[in-house]
């Protein structure tokens, strides 16, 4: 395994992967409040708000294309490996381009799941914090949502989840590196 295509694969798809979770938390953060309106403004005939459906879109949506990017963005870790490790030795074999694609795409979403996981350290806290201001009014006792203990007990539970979820999400990253690290290998011949 060549050190210089590996650390580019993985620094790439690492990047490549926080910017996606950037982007789509910053914008639920952004579109919560509306969300949160949108949930407790339900109207008294039981038909759903007219938001109702664009919020359950979005959501939709970004786990679709999460779900349908992340494929393509490890498989194309283990080519891009493959693709610079010919460069820097002729000829690439499909083995070489399946085990550095495997572990660059491993290691770039391991790093991205810890990066997940401290994020969610502060997602939780602006969650709770918008969903207390929608739920709570100025002078009423405070809501389940301002609870310190509430918003800890999540916030562990939350890294916890995220931490399994990237142990898990490597293995799956590392599988698809190496298909596409030696896919690309082996046409590089």
């Amino acid at each position: 395994m060549k050190t210089k295509p590996f650390l580019i694969s993985t620094f790439l798809s690492t990047i490549l992967q926080c910017l996606y979770y950037a982007v789509i938390t910053g914008i639920t953060l952004l579109i919560l409040p509306q969300m949160m309106d949108t949930i407790t403004n339900l109207p008294a005939n039981g038909s759903p708000p007219p938001d109702f459906f664009n919020v359950i879109g979005f959501s939709s949506i970004t786990g679709i294309i999460g779900f349908l990017l992340a494929p393509f963005v490890h498989a194309g870790t283990g080519a891009l490996y493959a693709w610079l490790h010919r460069r820097e030795e002729q000829p690439v074999t499909a083995e070489q381009g399946a085990m550095g694609g495997a572990a660059a795409a491993f290691t770039a979403r391991f790093i991205t799941g810890l990066f997940i996981a401290l994020a969610s350290l502060i997602v939780t806290n602006i969650m709770y914090q918008s969903m207390g201001q929608v739920f709570g009014t100025p002078n009423a006792p405070p809501t389940p949502f301002s609870d310190p203990g509430l918003i800890a007990f999540t916030s562990v539970f939350s890294i916890v989840g995220n931490l399994f979820a990237a142990c898990f999400g490597s293995i799956i990253a590392a599988a698809l590196g190496a298909l596409g690290g030696a896919l690309t290998g082996a046409m590089l011949k």
